[in-house]
């Protein structure tokens, strides 16, 4: 009984956390307290239009026709672009996707007995019965060989390719079960992985399903062969038909990490389920020594271990981004995962850090278990852990492991703790916003600065800042800084990978190359200080390249103990705007021009000696000036703008001359001024003539003459 009424208080506890959490994120845009950058939506930053931007596209025959061109790798041995799509594999090049003299193709087409089995079993010719590919990895000990995985008109197939100077060629082809999808439009991962193997072979690691209707999701490696052709050992799998290990995945990124592989992926949790249906977001773990056990667990994981992510906004009531959608790492000690929220409800995105430190400390922690369907899930006490502890690499054979320890991890896949997140709270986050690919830039201009680049499902790319905070142990201070849009039209953004000063973008109509250094196209100081390849001239009076120029102020230069306007007017040692006083005759017009040198969003709102302008004679022009014709006496006073931040963006004192004698009398002062600097500006000029003199006439008093030493 007692422990049924904490299941229900826990439970209630749950809903109770939830709703407050999703009323919170609705009232407040989830301006939990981070910065003032997360109070505005996606739409905020610069943003550039396709003919603004460096873009260039490769499409394979017309531009409109759809070739899903889902996956692309970046190959730095060929210094070019491989491209999977359906029915072929790609080589373009980096430099310039849409070079036709560089591009090499191979088709693969899927035979028609394959499209026929297809189509008879209720999938459409176009696009299901067909070659999607879907995976490519280079085996650098083996020269010049690619491995590569398609759909195969679902009946997924896996080739060896040779890859001379101009072509592919396949050297075998034989099934891809378990190493990629059946249907083209599945969330599939996969790595191949050269190193700490059994006998040290290369092989495989893949994240998908092994049947048509995918009722049996799957992590694997297939069969390992020595080069003589010997099965060096068998394959390696997840437990069939057991929601413990892996509940309706949906599987977003693998990586090499030492002696393990880890899987980030999302799936129903099984431990809400007497809760409803809930999505959460993991990071599994395989021994890349495993061998499976020898009679329980045979040909299956007995090093497999998962462990729930934490992406999540801190709070008395945190708010739980649950839906991994990509990860990526720069290090391979730090994986930047991107999360939503449930994409059914209020939409928000997130990036969270987690180390490879994180990760193992949950590894390393308590295992969660359920003793009956209708019980609490628990923390496993220390005392039933058996020895050795499952997901133990150091294990010679996991084939001599005891039943105990089989049993165990048969049953006890999930770890109670789940992997804290990085600083305690996401680096970014937006709401009314999704994001759905990521690639991540490191120490961009040398002061650990990270870029992160996500794109959304409808062709939009994000740049978002992060520069260091001044403690390691606080988060990045993030904005995002510039929003891309490279296509004319709404198409979602399968595949994205970054190198080098280029970003490329995988869709179903071309493949698109993204110039990510822009700064000659920011016109404000803001916008340039945003972007870290980027510094403000305070001379010229414009943003450029910080790789190209120095002596420019960057975001380096501010202070972020002040305000930031004010930070930025003291790095720029000029104010941020111009109060100018202004004299107008009776009866001619008057445009009061805004020339704030801070991005401005919206309208900005006029006052004249500190009441709105609202009179029909006042005009406000498209660009936020304020159009006065026909001046009258009335007209006279302080007229001042601020935006919608309530920043004061202009001021002008206005003065109207309403009499002859008035006119007469500032045309006075007005020549007088001029009368003044034209006298200054001769005697400039009799010093500097002398100083010429002098110096013909002695060559050698021509340095100290001149300020020398």
């Amino acid at each position: 009984m007692q422990e049924t009424h904490t299941f229900l208080y826990r439970q209630l506890h749950h809903l109770n956390m939830a709703f407050l959490g999703t009323l919170c994120l609705l009232l407040c845009g989830i301006t939990a307290a981070v910065g003032s950058s997360e109070l505005e939506g996606c739409d905020s930053g610069a943003q550039f239009v396709a003919q603004d931007l460096d873009v260039s596209s490769f499409h394979d025959g017309k531009s409109t026709v759809p070739r899903y061109y889902r996956y692309i790798m970046v190959d730095t041995l060929s210094q070019s672009l491989l491209v999977g799509a359906m029915n072929r594999i790609y080589g373009l090049s980096l430099t310039n996707v849409t070079d036709k003299a560089s591009v090499r193709k191979k088709d693969l087409s899927p035979n028609r007995a394959d499209v026929g089995r297809c189509k008879i079993q209720g999938k459409k010719e176009l696009p299901d019965c067909q070659n999607h590919i879907r995976f490519i990895a280079r085996n650098t000990s083996s020269s010049n060989t690619l491995y590569v995985c398609g759909t195969g008109s679902y009946n997924p197939t896996s080739y060896q390719l040779s890859v001379p100077v101009n072509d592919f060629l396949v050297l075998s082809h034989s099934s891809g079960i378990g190493m990629c999808p059946y249907d083209p439009f599945d969330n599939a991962t996969a790595l191949f992985v050269e190193e700490s193997n059994p006998g040290d072979i290369p092989g495989q690691y893949s994240g998908t399903v092994t049947d048509f209707i995918k009722a049996d999701p799957i992590l694997f490696r297939p069969d390992l062969y020595h080069r003589n052709g010997t099965m060096a050992v068998g394959y390696v799998r997840t437990q069939r038909n057991d929601p413990k290990w892996l509940n309706e995945p949906q599987f977003v990124g693998s990586f090499d990490v030492g002696n393990q592989v880890y899987f980030f992926f999302r799936e129903v949790a099984l431990e809400y389920t007497n809760c409803g249906k809930k999505i959460y977001s993991r990071v599994a773990k395989v021994c890349k020594n495993d061998k499976g056990g020898k009679a329980v667990l045979n040909h299956v994981w007995t090093s497999y271990l998962k462990a729930r992510l934490n992406c999540s906004i801190p709070g008395e009531y945190p708010y739980y981004f649950d839906e991994i959608q990509d990860v990526y790492s720069v290090d391979g000690q730090t994986f930047y995962g991107l999360f939503t929220t449930n994409v059914n409800g209020l939409t928000a995105s997130a990036i969270c850090a987690f180390t490879v430190h994180q990760i193992e400390r949950a590894f390393n922690g308590p295992f969660k278990d359920q003793t009956n369907s209708k019980s609490n899930w628990l923390p496993v006490p220390e005392v039933e852990v058996p020895d050795p502890r499952p997901g133990n690499c150091s294990v010679d054979d996991t084939r001599s492991l005891p039943d105990t320890v089989i049993n165990f991890i048969k049953s006890h896949p999930l770890m109670d703790q789940a992997v804290a997140h990085q600083y305690g709270r996401p680096i970014f986050y937006k709401g009314n916003c999704l994001m759905q690919r990521l690639a991540v830039a490191s120490n961009v201009s040398g002061h650990g600065e990270l870029v992160f680049y996500t794109a959304s499902n409808t062709g939009l790319v994000y740049k978002i800042f992060a520069w260091p905070s001044e403690s390691t142990h606080k988060a990045p201070h993030s904005i995002l800084s510039t929003i891309f849009k490279p296509f004319e039209s709404v198409r979602p953004v399968w595949s994205m990978k970054l190198h080098g000063k280029y970003v490329y973008l995988g869709t179903d109509i071309s493949v698109t190359q993204l110039k990510i250094e822009i700064c000659q196209k920011y016109m404000k100081v803001d916008q340039c200080l945003y972007d870290p390849y980027c510094g403000w001239d305070r001379d010229a009076g414009i943003c450029r390249s910080g790789s190209t120029y120095r002596k420019l102020v960057t975001y380096r230069h501010i202070d972020r103990t002040m305000a930031w306007e004010a930070a930025i007017e003291d790095a720029l040692g000029q104010p941020l705007y111009n109060s100018k006083s202004i004299w107008k005759a009776t009866g001619s017009s008057l445009t009061l021009r805004v020339e704030y040198k801070l991005n401005i969003e919206g309208l900005v709102t006029w006052t004249k000696n500190g009441s709105h302008v609202q009179s029909d004679r006042h005009i406000l022009a498209h660009d936020n000036s304020l159009v006065i014709p026909d001046l009258t006496a009335a007209d006279q006073g302080v007229y001042r703008a601020a935006d919608t931040k309530n920043r004061l963006v202009a001021e002008y004192a206005v003065s109207v001359d309403t009499t002859k004698e008035e006119i007469e009398q500032r045309w006075i002062r007005k020549f007088d001024e001029w009368c003044h600097e034209f006298e200054k500006y001769q005697n400039d000029i009799r010093i500097w003539e002398n100083k010429c003199s002098s110096c013909c006439q002695s060559p050698g008093n021509a340095i100290s003459q001149f300020g020398g030493k």
